[in-house]
């Protein structure tokens, strides 16, 4: 029987890899390897959840709901670090320029392995009147998994001597600040050569639609005519009564 999944044991090989606390950018063919080897890492120890918290956008929510994954580049991401090494001898100018480059060409898209997590729903849950749609990656197909790794925080950024030598590697959308830590968040991340060019993707393996505490009955009424006859299961959040927690319950 396959042991089960562990988050913690997932950062330790990702840190073994590479060291939170490594400054340099190693060179292309060792990011390759290092990429390879923590993906292997996830394709056998696939995450049987992964979450992903949204608003309720009546333009966007039934497509989503159809598996649909919008990529955006790292450029669009709510972090300016994010894919921003810099050079260490190059003058600010180069360096923005050259972290542009790199955004730019990197493409992504977040879930989480937080599951019921306060900060979530609050920063990317509409404030608790938005979703938290639950993908079983066990049921991805191996062309999107192969796209799949957590993310290592730590306080220390990626540097090389010269900026322009910086290759937009998928290496480089590895590493968050520490203060991120929180949202144990696992990407997809894509070269911009390899994505469609719409940018969308599939996911179809949705087992679960989770509703904000302060979702209307309306939107939760419209959700389930849209989920209507799949194997979805519907669920409310709610508060603990003698805790900072939240808990769920099946709708």
């Amino acid at each position: 029987m396959p042991e089960e999944f562990s988050y913690t044991k997932c950062i330790q090989k990702v840190n073994e890899l590479i060291s939170p606390s490594e400054t340099k950018l190693p060179c292309i063919d060792m990011k390759s390897i290092i990429m390879a080897n923590i993906n292997k890492y996830v394709r056998e120890n696939v995450p049987p959840m992964l979450y992903r918290y949204t608003s309720i956008d009546l333009d966007r929510i039934p497509n989503i709901l159809k598996g649909e994954i919008y990529l955006l580049p790292a450029a669009k991401m709510n972090d300016v670090f994010e894919a921003a090494p810099y050079g260490e001898c190059s003058p600010p100018n180069i360096n923005a320029q050259e972290i542009n480059r790199c955004q730019e060409e990197l493409y992504l898209k977040s879930f989480t392995y937080a599951q019921n997590n306060i900060l979530m729903w609050s920063h990317y849950g509409d404030s608790n009147k938005g979703i938290c749609i639950g993908y079983d990656f066990r049921e991805a197909s191996n062309d999107v998994v192969r796209h799949l790794y957590p993310v290592q925080y730590s306080d220390t950024r990626f540097s090389d001597v010269i900026a322009q030598n910086i290759a937009s590697h998928p290496f480089l959308c590895l590493r968050k600040s520490k203060c991120w830590e929180y949202e144990k968040e696992f990407r997809l991340i894509y070269p911009k050569h390899e994505i469609p060019d719409d940018q969308i993707i599939f996911l179809n393996c949705i087992k679960e639609v989770q509703f904000g505490c302060h979702v209307p009955q309306q939107q939760i009424d419209m959700i389930k005519e849209l989920v209507a006859g799949k194997n979805i299961k519907l669920y409310r959040t709610r508060q603990k009564e003698h805790s900072f927690e939240l808990t769920k319950e099946e709708l």
